[in-house]
């Protein structure tokens, strides 16, 4: 009998230190798991406001270089050059109206609308609007063949005259169509990375799904089953049967337990139960 609590305890105080080693693994991958979102939320937080920043500050300076540098005066230098042009309606119409247009999709609401519809569609429309504009900024600035391809604004304001009193307008112009570009191209390229991990995540999850459900099919049947007294395991059904012979042996008095190091149970007659 002695030896029977000693089993018992001894797996029981095993299972109990294995449920609070996994319980503990569980807590600590909770924790660098909220950490780990906690920094990509303020990574991201941080990217925005820094982005928006530059935007409002390069938005200040396209007002001042398309007043500065007038269209007259690109022409005269550069009649085939489209640069003034992109500088004011890409560069100060276009974020005005998108930021005034954002604001109102914000904040109007219709149950009819299917969000998930209505977000694909303005993210498809703003990557084929930013892609076009990179274009054609890169077209303007440094030229691109198959399009205008005019070289004419680098070779004039690409590079800043350092001489005291030069006239520095058409570089200024030239940069802030530049910025714009660049600035363009990243947020393109953060809305392409978005729709392609969206889509992976999505593919992902189909296959972990048809794979669960796959291995759920396939697992057999199992019967329950429980050890003895003596440490030999036998099924729910024998294991019923055998304590009830004990029991009533135990009742008559018909058996005694040897002591040795197994809790094997004998009836008074010596034959081992």
């Amino acid at each position: 009998m002695k030896s029977k609590y000693f089993y018992f305890g001894y797996h029981t105080h095993k299972n109990n230190k294995m449920i609070a080693t996994t319980n503990s693994a569980v807590t600590s991958s909770k924790k660098d798991a909220h950490c780990l979102g906690c920094f990509g939320v303020s990574l991201g937080f941080a990217f925005v406001v820094g982005l928006v920043g530059v935007m409002i500050y390069n938005l200040i300076k396209s007002i001042i270089a398309v007043i500065s540098f007038t269209h007259n005066d690109v022409e005269k230098i550069c009649p085939n050059s489209d640069l003034w042009w992109f500088a004011l309606f890409v560069g100060v119409i276009w974020p005005i109206l998108g930021s005034n247009g954002a604001r109102n999709a914000a904040n109007s609401k219709s149950d009819t609308e299917d969000p998930i519809i209505v977000g694909s569609c303005t993210v498809f429309i703003y990557i084929t609007l930013l892609t076009t504009f990179s274009l054609w900024a890169w077209d303007q600035l440094w030229g691109i063949k198959g399009f205008a391809n005019d070289q004419c604004a680098m070779n004039h304001w690409a590079n800043k005259n350092t001489t005291d009193g030069a006239n520095n307008d058409g570089h200024d112009l030239f940069t802030v169509v530049e910025w714009w570009m660049y600035i363009y191209m990243t947020i393109d390229a953060v809305l392409i990375l978005c729709v392609l991990g969206l889509c992976s995540i999505v593919v992902i999850e189909n296959c972990q799904n048809k794979s669960s459900e796959s291995t759920t099919s396939t697992i057999p049947t199992t019967t329950t089953t429980k050890y003895s007294a003596t440490g030999k395991r036998s099924s729910k059904k024998d294991a019923a049967v055998q304590d009830n012979n004990r029991l009533q042996e135990v009742l008559t008095g018909d058996y005694k337990i040897n002591d040795t190091n197994s809790p094997t149970i004998t009836k008074n007659s010596g034959e081992a139960v």
